[in-house]
């Protein structure tokens, strides 16, 4: 698996877990967003995501779940909640891993 580089200036928030805050600009108003990356052997999911759980509400096992190795946040993550809702873990043979996922979660 392909590993995107983590930019300089990143600061690593979990084991294998690195967030860059990433400035931009839309017409004249200047917003932030953290861009995550994992290290290379990790992946990690999202405990907000629903399909990361059963029909009852159970966290699937770990080759269930749908992982990634890089996320655009929304702009109202902070580094507090994305910690309170990603989970960084080893990668694993037969882990479901996306770049990102097609909608991923808003934490706020």
């Amino acid at each position: 698996m392909a590993y995107r580089e983590i930019p300089e200036g990143s600061i690593e928030i979990q084991t294998g877990l690195w967030a860059e805050l990433h400035t931009f600009t839309v017409g004249s108003i200047t917003r932030s967003r953290y861009n995550l990356y994992s290290a290379e052997g990790y992946c990690f999911y999202w405990l907000s995501n629903p399909e990361n759980y059963d029909e009852e509400g159970n966290l699937k096992p770990a080759n269930e779940r749908v992982y990634a190795t890089y996320m655009t946040c929304s702009i109202l993550d902070t580094l507090e909640s994305i910690n309170a809702d990603v989970v960084s873990v080893l990668a694993e043979e037969g882990f479901e891993i996306v770049s990102q996922p097609s909608n991923p979660p808003v934490t706020t």
